[in-house]
């Protein structure tokens, strides 16, 4: 009985030692992503965006990708017109990305006369169905597509317009509840519904996804892995009017890991405006 109690005692013992690691390697990776954040934040919008900029080329050069790979979608929530403006100006696109990921923020922005500008108008948050009209007096692109009923709805307004429209589809690659998103196995089919039904009025041409939130780089990573591997193999199938060249994945915080399994486009907000007023 004594020498059963030792061994349990020991293993109680080592899974303790083995949950403060895995803890404290969490909290390192955490921090180490999170370093960013921890400098001391950039003076002015043109160095905020110059550091993007940097960090962007430092981690292609890291991974072997090409840096005019991968652009950047600046997300404008809660900024001023003239903040935007600043930020477009030091944008090495051609024509800056901007994305707003609300529908009433959005059509504020055409109030505003976005649609003036030499800039490329991306719709980045959850779209539902009864916004689309609204929607579409302001976006270029809608990057979140997800389901065969919100396409319908985008199809039948887009005849009435007599326009098209670029989309990407949105793919829930977390598994987390409360983010929005087609499942990794429906993304495919739906890729291939959409274009083989509405191709004269719709392109889809990307996928888009948000990593997990955890300080666990390998399950952030998996979720970009996920996407590239949908992009691949919708690829793959060489659809004669289907050809996924745009990858939307990685944010301010974990950009480098979406880089690194494949990413052509990032969004960022937060590392070029500082954080977000959410009273706005």
């Amino acid at each position: 009985k004594a020498t059963v109690s030792v061994l349990y005692w020991n293993n109680k013992e080592k899974k303790k030692k083995k949950k403060k690691k895995t803890a404290n390697r969490a909290l390192r990776t955490l921090l180490r992503r999170r370093l960013y954040h921890m400098e001391a934040p950039p003076k002015t919008i043109e160095e905020a965006i110059g550091k993007v900029y940097s960090n962007i080329d430092a981690a292609c050069e890291k991974y072997g990708r090409n840096p005019k790979e991968v652009v950047l979608c600046i997300a404008t929530k809660t900024r001023t017109m003239e903040e935007v403006r600043e930020a477009w100006k030091w944008c090495r696109e051609e024509s800056p990305i901007m994305g707003e990921n609300q529908v009433q923020s959005a059509c504020g922005r055409v109030e505003d006369g976005v649609n003036d500008e030499k800039v490329d108008k991306h719709f980045i948050g959850h779209l539902q169905s009864n916004k689309v009209n609204h929607i579409l007096t302001y976006a270029d692109c809608i990057q979140t597509v997800d389901s065969m009923k919100l396409a319908d709805k985008l199809h039948s307004r887009l005849e009435q317009l007599d326009r098209t429209l670029r989309v990407y589809i949105q793919v829930n690659t977390s598994g987390e509840e409360q983010k929005s998103g087609c499942q990794p196995d429906e993304a495919v089919k739906l890729a291939v519904a959409i274009t083989t039904s509405y191709s004269k009025r719709i392109t889809v041409e990307g996928l888009m996804t948000i990593g997990v939130n955890s300080p666990d780089d390998e399950r952030v990573a998996a979720c970009f892995r996920t996407l590239r591997e949908l992009k691949d193999e919708i690829n793959n199938l060489e659809h004669p009017s289907l050809t996924i060249a745009h990858l939307s994945m990685g944010m301010s915080g974990d950009m480098d890991l979406a880089i690194r399994e494949g990413s052509t486009m990032v969004r960022v907000g937060t590392a070029i405006f500082g954080a977000r007023d959410y009273s706005k």
